[in-house]
């Protein structure tokens, strides 16, 4: 396996040095909007926190951990900047939720509107002898118009609804660059034995561009070219084809050198994922994909890792209890996570959080931030699937409203014109369009009964537009939409409750259970009702672990096993047996 570096918060773009701007900053929760009249950016008033960065106010990890809702916040901190005259400074914030401004020296730098993706802003012309005092407000609310994903938009958590997030979350960084330098890239996989790299600058040069591609040390490809703008394709053949997969999660190394000094290094996984005859396939085999439901919150940190070993270790832990992928559901999750998916050998599913109701505004918010995330995550090798929409949320009356159907179709088609390499569930669950897969939701704890109502009967369910479950009228297609032969997943079910503390908090689906014995038992019976049909392409179960009042994990939230792994590894991989 590759050497695992974790230290670089943008593990598929990495220079050779990067400057952390995580931990202590001066932090201040407003509570009227004077931030602009009495100006915030320059100076903050005596009485303010400290606040540990990238963790938001309200998680325990942050130092100040008040549940409050705040819908302004502001971060400063005074940094000088270690640069020659020629050079360029580059501001990282990974993630801040949800309407971000960016001061330097008391002027207005730039805006980033979207609480889960990346954005940047070069700072040099901003800065007094290379001293910069930064100032960060942000704005979050709770509007239903925004994607907010699994964030409560009430005073108390509720249902399936957690602890919003306000501010910053993911780490905050700086790069100090060439005056030319790569912005970004895509590394896409031809069928015939080579790589495509779309490389853009942040300026028109003229000079070569030298790509160098590696495998275990040894250069597998190499090309150099001359770019005249800010923009070439380079396709480079490979000498050897090492296929990227779950069991064996090969990775190429990728070396793109500008010939004015910029230098960046990355890596590719090799792989082709397609459909036929309501099967998946990868790299031409058979690809029966068994998923966890993985939601990414943490006790201490809310929406963020605690530290790389945690991070590391909840990779571990999906790989270690037998599936060989996850849903990364209603979340954008840090970077480095889906770096250790591509190393560890996991498929992902990525989706962009929900808005909760739609409108011009919700139209304009989720293609903003949905094309943020397809090109900010395009050279992950372990993200196979893109879901832009979850059951319906944001597009409530998309079963019979053509206008909510047509932005679905443009959500497909956009996804598809710019990512040829994917598979796309539009919109995941029930009441679908155009998608690649059909996915159904059903939450039977009886397997006997879940079997018979819905496995037994899964192609009629679809060729006919019936019922997908015995509790709720939800059903496959949406009005004037049919079934076209793709293949069949059922990628939310068990969700059993088992709460292994003394109390009866939380909920699961169904009734809950109380010991081991009866967990694995449905557990497994209800696996091996999926995996009975041939019709059926594959499973995601909820969920990896409890998150807050849902206590239908496998693991607790702190990430104690309900239950031991092996028998989990056992009950994922009956088949294999």
């Amino acid at each position: 396996m590759k050497n695992i570096d974790l230290n670089y918060p943008r593990p598929l773009c990495k220079r050779s040095s990067f400057i952390s701007l995580n931990g202590e900053w001066d932090f201040l929760l407003e509570t009227s909007d004077v931030g602009e009249r009495e100006p915030r950016y320059k100076e903050f008033p005596k009485e303010h926190f400290k606040i540990k960065v990238p963790f938001c106010y309200q998680s325990p990890e942050s130092g100040i951990n008040i549940q409050k809702r705040y819908d302004t916040v502001w971060y400063q901190k005074d940094v000088n900047f270690d640069r020659k005259k020629d050079e360029r400074v580059i501001f990282h914030i990974d993630a801040a939720d949800y309407l971000t401004r960016l001061y330097v020296n008391g002027k207005l730098v730039g805006k980033h509107q979207g609480g889960y993706t990346s954005f940047c802003f070069d700072i040099t012309d901003y800065l007094i002898n290379n001293f910069a005092h930064i100032a960060i407000r942000c704005d979050d609310s709770y509007n239903l118009h925004q994607p907010r994903g699994k964030q409560k938009w009430r005073d108390e958590p509720f249902g399936c609804w957690y602890q919003e997030v306000t501010g910053i979350w993911k780490s905050v960084w700086a790069e100090i660059v060439n005056d030319v330098y790569i912005e970004r890239f895509k590394l896409t996989p031809n069928k015939n034995e080579s790589i495509d790299l779309d490389l853009y600058l942040n300026k028109d040069t003229r000079e070569n561009v030298s790509v160098n591609v590696s495998y275990s040390k040894k250069n597998v490809g190499r090309v150099i070219q001359e770019i005249n703008g800010n923009h070439i394709k380079i396709n480079i053949p490979l000498k050897e084809i090492h296929y990227w997969d779950s069991d064996n999660p090969n990775v190429y190394d990728v070396n793109i050198c500008l010939g004015s000094g910029d230098e960046v290094n990355t890596i590719f996984g090799y792989r082709f994922i397609e459909t036929k005859d309501r099967h998946i396939y990868l790299n031409n085999k058979e690809l029966y994909m068994r998923l966890c439901l993985e939601q990414g919150y943490y006790k201490e940190g809310i929406y963020t890792f605690k530290d790389n070993e945690q991070l590391l270790n909840e990779v571990k832990i999906i790989k270690s209890s037998g599936f060989n992928g996850l849903r990364m559901h209603q979340k954008v999750e840090d970077d480095r996570f889906y770096y250790l998916c591509d190393l560890l050998g996991l498929i992902v599913w990525s989706e962009l959080p929900s808005p909760y109701d739609f409108d011009e505004d919700t139209r304009e918010n989720v293609i903003r931030e949905w094309k943020e995330v397809l090109w900010q995550h395009y050279n992950h090798p372990s993200i196979l699937v893109w879901t832009p929409i979850n059951e319906s949320w944001g597009v409530p009356g998309i079963r019979h409203n053509k206008e909510q159907q047509d932005f679905l179709v443009e959500l497909y088609q956009l996804t598809k014109s710019f990512d040829k390499t994917r598979l796309v569930v539009s919109n995941d669950g029930w009441e679908h369009c155009v998608t690649d897969i059909v996915t159904l939701h059903n939450y039977m704890q009886d397997p006997a009964a879940f079997k018979a109502f819905l496995i037994d009967n899964i192609i009629d369910i679809v060729n006919n537009n019936k019922n997908i479950d015995t509790m709720n009228e939800f059903i496959p297609w949406a009005d004037n939409f049919a079934y076209q032969g793709q293949p069949i997943m059922i990628d939310e079910f068990c969700g059993i409750g088992f709460n292994i503390t003394d109390t009866n908090d939380g909920w699961g689906y169904g009734d809950q259970v109380k010991k081991t014995e009866a967990f694995l038992d449905r557990y497994s019976k209800l696996i091996k009702a999926v995996e009975s049909s041939k019709d059926i392409a594959g499973w995601c179960m909820t969920q990896i672990t409890d998150v807050y009042q849902e206590i239908n994990g496998l693991f607790t939230m702190d990430r104690k096993p309900k239950v031991p792994i092996k028998d989990i590894y056992k009950a994922n991989n009956q088949q294999e047996e």
